[in-house]
């Protein structure tokens, strides 16, 4: 029997400094505050022992890691793992909140308030910048042993998905194919390894971690089999999405190192109305706020665009959002003025309706900005599925429709997924995943990461 020997000890214990090492930097830095007296207070109010500032510390970690910061289980973007930070972190200040204010200890709640506020962003930027030197340092290290179950077009198309993946865990060693007559090496190089009957000899071999279906519509009989295969060998099995996957069976969508895999957990789309009203409070306010601070942008971008070709500055285009209702969505134009509104973007990216104006507006994502109107009107979240275009959604399937179940949003797990180089219509899984684990520490997660692919954007 094998046992996944790939423990990730090393990313583990980075995560823990680098918690450990912002907890008690941000508590310095409000000590340097008070000792400088820049928050203008008295040094004979500040007088805490060391045992609650260490207390405080466990209290701390032992909250991160009942909320899943510390878990080993790899995926895009660390995305369980942040969650579990962001969740923590708020449970964290909450509870902080309620001591500074019902425990009589000596220190000033300023300073109380002033770590509170410091810490969640301090925290989940540390955990970014860890993150960062896994990608460059440790990629080779802790890798998953992949086999691929299928070697025709849709294994291959799998495979050159994790290629494109800069810093994936995935490791491809070969694939598995039941069919006479095939080459032993396919197009990715990767070579062919047995079929069904040598599978098992395959996982000891070469010490396999997770297998991956990817066939356009397994067989019952197979899948069975794998499964039985799987769980004797505590591995793991799941399948590449197709759509006649999705058509037949309620999977359910999980994030497996960047790529959404089908695996065999029933597919459900709870509708969270608590979530949803505290979202909406969330939008309106972060929305309105995010509003104000851009009216300087919304004055930049309108100049430029009046003053480069005399055209209108906005552009308005229906879009199809919650229960397929179509709406108008607003944005600044970044097209030549007569321009048809609903085709397709060439592939190549060159596209020469675009103005010179509207190239840097779409380089800094400034010509997204007007859809906080939509926001504020509630035909749209700051996170969410990408709205899309009636003609596109008329080529939709039935899977593809789930994404009409939330409010679309102007950004989601797409934007800052390794997909989102290519068009959103082609990859529906991203809207998907989002939708089966959205709660507000995802859309947290969503908006921070947004931010630093914008902060990219300005800095390259």
């Amino acid at each position: 029997m094998i046992k996944k020997t790939q423990p990730k000890t090393i990313n583990l214990f980075l995560n823990l400094i680098a918690d450990s090492i912002t907890f008690w930097g941000v508590f310095s830095f409000c000590v340097f505050l008070y000792n400088t007296g820049f928050l203008g207070l008295s040094r004979s109010v500040f007088d805490v022992t060391q045992t609650e500032i260490f207390l405080s510390y466990l209290l701390f970690i032992y909250v991160l890691y009942n909320n899943g910061a510390y878990i080993k289980k790899r995926d895009f973007a660390g995305i369980k793992r942040l969650k579990g930070v962001i969740k923590g972190t708020l449970q964290v200040v909450l509870i902080y909140i309620v001591l500074a204010y019902t425990i009589k200890y000596q220190i000033p709640r300023i300073i109380s308030m002033t770590f509170i506020i410091t810490i969640p962003i301090a925290i989940i930027f540390s955990r970014l910048l860890i993150q960062l030197i896994e990608a460059k340092l440790f990629r080779n290290i802790n890798q998953e042993n992949i086999i691929v179950f299928g070697a025709g077009k849709v294994g291959n198309a799998f495979v050159a998905a994790v290629s494109k993946l800069s810093s994936s865990p995935l490791k491809i060693i070969g694939f598995i194919d039941d069919r006479k007559n095939i080459n032993t090496t396919t197009t990715n190089n990767k070579p062919i390894l047995g079929g069904l009957k040598n599978l098992e000899s395959i996982i000891i071999k070469h010490k396999i971690d997770h297998i991956i279906v990817a066939i356009k519509e397994p067989n019952p009989k197979t899948n069975l089999i794998l499964k039985k295969i799987t769980e004797k060998h505590e591995i793991s099995l799941s399948f590449h999405p197709t759509k006649k996957l999705f058509e037949k069976n309620p999977y359910k969508l999980e994030d497996i190192a960047g790529l959404p895999l089908l695996s065999s957990t029933q597919y459900s789309i709870s509708e969270k109305p608590f979530y949803n009203l505290f979202k909406r409070i969330f939008d309106v306010f972060v929305g309105f706020i995010c509003l104000i601070l851009t009216i300087p942008i919304w004055i930049l971008a309108s100049l430029a665009i009046k003053i480069s070709d005399g055209g209108p500055i906005f552009f308005k285009q229906t879009r199809i959002g919650i229960n397929e209702k179509p709406f108008i969505i607003f944005k600044f134009r970044s097209m030549k003025p007569n321009s048809k509104k609903y085709e397709h973007c060439p592939i190549d990216g060159n596209d020469p309706r675009i103005t010179k104006v509207g190239n840097w507006l779409r380089k800094f994502s400034i010509d997204e900005i007007p859809q906080l109107i939509n926001v504020l009107k509630g035909d749209m979240s700051l996170v969410g599925p990408r709205p899309e275009m009636p003609f596109i959604v008329d080529t939709y399937e039935n899977y593809e429709k789930k994404r009409f179940s939330v409010l679309p949003g102007i950004t989601g797990l797409w934007q800052v997924s390794p997909a989102r180089k290519s068009e959103i219509h082609d990859n529906p899984e991203y809207d998907l995943l989002y939708i089966e684990q959205r709660d507000l520490s995802l859309d947290l997660l969503i908006l921070i990461l947004t931010l630093v692919f914008v902060f990219r954007s300005f800095t390259h």
